[in-house]
């Protein structure tokens, strides 16, 4: 009788154990968490692009094209995403140059580390968006990141693989195309 009884309790125990394995096993595992502050550097209209993936993610987030250190304060954000493409008629609109804009973004990179806030870089404009203006942005932002999206033909001179050569904690993601990142982005936020 004694051991049926433990018989029993032990089935049901193993049963507990296996349902609720298999419950946890089932959620989806996500690398980044909502909220996210999305902002550009280099005030090109790429961040436009990166917002309709967002949208069509159904990531929640904030659009501040020109975010400082008191923005990422006054949120409760997990994932800052940082789209960088440089426009020159962007940054002459903001009143701001390169150098400018390069120390914005320094400063919200080290707060957002700081706080515990993941930190996306993304240049999604293609080699079109690449060059003397654009480039030092990425030489200076994505070695500060935890995780870099890129367009495949945006290193098809290596220049991403050689600013993360030995950055083996920077996750990089590429995607042949722009709308691939619909996909990338939706997996990485656990959508």
């Amino acid at each position: 009788m004694k051991l049926r009884k433990n018989l029993i309790l032990l089935l049901v125990v193993g049963f507990v154990v296996f349902v609720t394995g298999f419950v946890v096993g089932s959620e989806k595992i996500s690398e980044l968490e909502e909220p996210a502050l999305l902002s550009s550097i280099g005030q090109s209209p790429d961040v436009q692009m990166m917002e309709v993936i967002l949208n069509r993610v159904e990531v929640e987030h904030t659009l501040i094209e020109m975010a400082y250190e008191e923005d990422i304060l006054e949120g409760d954000y997990k994932t800052l995403i940082l789209v960088i493409g440089g426009s020159s008629k962007g940054l002459g609109e903001a009143g701001i140059d390169q150098d400018e804009e390069l120390e914005r973004a320094e400063k919200l990179i080290e707060l957002a580390k700081k706080e515990g806030i993941k930190v996306v870089s993304a240049h999604v404009g293609g080699i079109d968006r690449r060059g003397s203006l654009t480039d030092p942005f990425l030489e200076v932002i994505l070695p500060g990141s935890d995780m870099v999206l890129y367009l495949e033909e945006s290193n098809e001179d290596g220049f991403f693989d050689e600013i993360l050569e030995g950055k083996e904690e920077i996750k990089r993601v590429e995607s042949e195309r722009t709308l691939g990142f619909v996909d990338l982005l939706g997996e990485l936020f656990g959508k």
